[in-house]
């Protein structure tokens, strides 16, 4: 019986790096549901490509290819690698610090959101501006229905955004989010 709370305790502690990983990600997710309005790439009438996925296809295109680039480029032996440094951190049969995993919790989602938001920020800035630019030329010439008219050159610059800079959001996630790994 004395190994139960021990084997409690493990569970505990890599479900919570296993949170703190899912967060990181979640926040990409929030930050590219975010931009995928920005762009004009969602809509609540639009079919779901998956009745069960509840975010944009923009967002969901950018979370598929990041989480398999975190496989391609062998940065999920990251993941294992800190489990294995927790073992340092908290030693077998110490005391678990609720307040420490809290505090590594938060700085979790700080770290996330940071990450995330510089990474979705040329889309939030392209939507705002050619949003603004549209909204200025429909408050000149009020009888044409500019908003239809711009929708779609808004979507492909978006999208023409998302090829520009692909290379460098992918890139840029993957090395933070590693480097992240190493500071927990």
């Amino acid at each position: 019986m004395e190994a139960a709370p021990l084997i409690a305790r493990e569970c505990l502690i890599g479900a919570t790096i296993g949170i703190m990983a899912r967060m990181v990600f979640a926040a990409l997710e929030t930050m590219f549901t975010a931009a995928s309005l920005a762009i004009g790439a969602s809509s609540s009438f639009a079919p779901r490509v998956d009745e069960s996925e509840s975010i944009p296809e923009f967002a969901s295109l950018v979370m598929f290819a990041t989480t398999a680039l975190l496989f391609v480029s062998n940065a999920h032996w990251e993941i294992v690698r800190a489990i294995y440094e927790s073992y340092a951190i908290m030693p077998l049969k110490s005391a678990i610090a609720p307040e420490l995993a809290l505090g590594k919790i938060a700085e979790t989602l700080s770290f996330g959101f940071s990450i995330a938001f510089r990474l979705a920020a040329p889309f939030l800035a392209f939507g705002f501006v050619s949003n603004f630019a549209f909204a200025l030329v429909n408050k000149i010439a009020p009888q044409i229905a500019i908003y239809f008219v711009a929708a779609p050159f808004v979507l492909i610059g978006g999208l023409v955004l998302l090829s520009i800079t692909w290379n460098d959001i992918a890139t840029q996630f993957i090395a933070s989010f590693t480097d992240w790994l190493w500071r927990i």
